[in-house]
């Protein structure tokens, strides 16, 4: 009896633990969904257009594709491309030899060795073998995919030491992705900028200037050398961390600069690789004891900084990159595409089907606004799709009102309902009849329900007193 409540424990564990193949079993049939949002009249004027690589398998050749296309609009040059190329080859050749070795010496099944020619991208731990003898290789496709993003934006070009990712970074190697990261190349090799470092690498010099200048170095007296070490995983977090505006010691009983709170949490952990391991206590990848820091982790965390937010502002850094016009706005709209697709893929085990101008309007409105998060089926199958059944729930969307203007809010919610295809007044009334609610905290948990049915839709919004969100659902009419 002990054993057979122990199976029946198993068994709803892993079945929790795939919800969508747990639906899928049960054979509920959830075209329903992704039918309908796609006959939605959506507002498409400023929204993503699809792009080739979305829906291919295979992730060397959508990385391909990707640079095709890049290239194709201008964003990056045939040399460019060229290089990248090679970089993706080279490790796509060293996988595969690794893999023949592999299977001549130990025993894997057919289906073992389909799965390791159909996935290149070997996250953690990955015997890398070259003549037979045994490398390491400390970077993987979600690496090269990072280059190809940074040089597409173009703050890595063809001439930067960072290109070789296996490679261990120095300290001015660390200051000049984190000068380029804040927007401030172009500045730093203008000018003649006073430094109060001596002894630093030539090709450094106006960025460590430049860096010193702007707080992406704390104060130090003049005359000071500088040191020139291997770049540690401590201080490319800490030169990242400033590069969003925060202010963080150095450490060192010289340096008396106060840490803003939260600082590091703003900063994206590292991509995992040979030689990471997961740290609860530090929230995420880190090296392992022994295991120098490289290029590519350089890279791989530059790449996710870029949408972050940048301290006490809704912007991401992208949007200073955009202001001080050194990405084009075409430009980022087109990154945002390429993460949009990534993150909404249909090979993607987690996700839902509907990939359309529905998810994408909900989706751009949380890139571009810090206060707005959103559900749907495709994003979230766990958090939303017991509740559509029964009540036809599509989607819904928050709007935190604890750090944000109440004409900020109904603003948002405006442009959402009109993008959604309700008319300019009709929205207007409707986002200033959820904001009449008095901003206060009562015995209620919820306040203040209100209603509109437009294009197929019935939205229903109110206000959560305890957390100060304003809760927009969306339901099939």
């Amino acid at each position: 009896m002990k054993r057979l409540v122990s199976l029946i424990i198993v068994i709803v564990f892993v079945i929790g633990s795939i919800p969508i193949t747990f639906a899928t079993y049960m054979g509920y049939d959830w075209s329903w969904y992704r039918d309908f949002t796609e006959e939605l009249e959506v507002n498409t004027d400023d929204l993503y257009p699809n792009v080739p690589w979305f829906g291919e398998e295979y992730k060397e050749k959508r990385l391909k594709m990707y640079m095709d296309e890049s290239e194709k609009r201008g964003y990056l040059t045939p040399a460019e491309k060229t290089l990248l190329s090679d970089i993706l080859d080279s490790y796509i050749n060293m996988v595969d030899e690794t893999n023949e070795y592999l299977y001549s010496i130990e025993e894997y099944s057919e289906r073992e060795k389909l799965y390791f020619k159909k996935y290149i991208d070997k996250d953690r731990d990955y015997r890398m073998f070259k003549d037979g003898k045994q490398i390491f290789i400390c970077y993987t496709s979600s690496t090269i995919e990072s280059l190809i993003d940074l040089m597409t934006y173009g703050i890595i070009n063809e001439n930067d030491r960072v290109l070789n990712l296996n490679a261990v970074p120095t300290r001015a190697d660390g200051i000049i992705m984190a000068v380029k990261m804040y927007g401030g190349e172009d500045e730093a090799l203008k000018g003649n900028i006073e430094s109060p470092y001596t002894e630093v690498p030539e090709y450094a010099i106006p960025y460590v200037a430049y860096a010193n200048k702007v707080g992406l170095l704390n104060p130090v007296v003049n005359g000071t050398k500088w040191d020139d070490s291997n770049l540690t995983y401590d201080e490319m977090r800490r030169f990242y961390t400033r590069v969003l505006e925060y202010k963080v010691s150095d450490g060192k009983e010289v340096d008396n600069v106060k840490t803003d709170s939260y600082a590091y949490a703003c900063v994206p952990d590292m991509s995992s690789r040979f030689g990471t391991t997961y740290d609860y206590s530090r929230g995420g990848e880190v090296l392992q004891m022994g295991e120098p820091l490289r290029n590519g982790d350089l890279i791989s965390i530059a790449d996710k900084i870029i949408n972050e937010k940048i301290k006490g502002s809704r912007k991401r850094l992208i949007d200073k990159h955009v202001d001080k016009k050194i990405v084009g706005k075409d430009l980022k709209k087109y990154m945002d595409i390429k993460d949009y697709f990534v993150m909404f893929d249909t090979n993607m085990f987690n996700r839902g089907e509907d990939v359309n101008d529905f998810t994408k309007l909900l989706y751009q409105y949380s890139r571009d606004y810090s206060q707005f998060s959103f559900v749907t089926f495709s994003s979230d199958h766990t958090a939303i799709g017991y509740r559509m059944e029964p009540e036809n729930m599509i989607a819904y969307f928050q709007i935190s009102t604890f750090n944000n203007s109440e004409d900020e809010a109904e603003t948002l919610i405006y442009n959402v309902l009109v993008d959604l295809g309700l008319s300019d007044s009709k929205a207007e009334k409707y986002a200033s009849s959820v904001l009449s609610v008095p901003f206060k905290r009562t015995k209620d948990v919820v306040t203040g329900e209100h209603e509109v049915k437009f294009n197929k839709l019935r939205i229903v919004s109110s206000y959560v007193d305890y957390n100060n969100l304003i809760v927009v659902e969306i339901y099939r009419k």
